[in-house]
């Protein structure tokens, strides 16, 4: 049985946010944003850049290279939901209150490489869109094909 979900938004932390965002942008065509201060406590980001299409983004925030923030997959459907809160409801949950940009009732586990892996339903995860100041796309954007990959697509 699959869950019914699909890769939302991948959070990542880069010694240079920014830049990594504008490959995406630039790559992708996706539509950059910033994200003000996110939280506050021990994991807080003090702010990220985003890199947006429909149905996902790419996020990045300070930190060491090559490191993952986490997933966030959206379940598609609130039956798929609600069928996948009960088949985890005994596995142990990883704490993520101090990731102010997540859904309130998303539920996030730690993979055994301990990856951050997030997922809530679709109908919450898309009014729970963070309110960016979206900046015009790539000037490269009509001239490319809509981002299809394994991961974004």
């Amino acid at each position: 049985m699959t869950i019914q979900a699909h890769l939302h938004r991948l959070h990542l932390q880069s010694p240079q946010p920014e830049r990594l965002v504008d490959f995406y942008v630039h790559t992708y065509g996706m539509r950059k944003g910033q994200v003000p201060g996110l939280a506050a406590g021990q994991q807080a980001v003090a702010s990220a850049f985003s890199a947006m299409a429909p149905g996902r983004q790419v996020m990045a925030s300070n930190g060491a290279a090559n490191q993952l923030h986490y997933f966030l997959y959206s379940l598609e459907t609130q039956a798929a939901w609600a069928s996948f809160v009960q088949r985890t409801a005994q596995v142990p949950k990883a704490d993520v209150s101090a990731f102010a940009e997540l859904p309130a009732n998303a539920l996030a586990f730690r993979d055994p490489d301990g990856h951050s892996v997030v997922f809530a339903s679709a109908d919450v995860v898309d009014a729970n869109e963070m309110d960016t100041d979206v900046l015009p796309g790539a000037s490269n954007a009509k001239a490319l094909p809509p981002a299809i990959t394994q991961h974004l697509g």
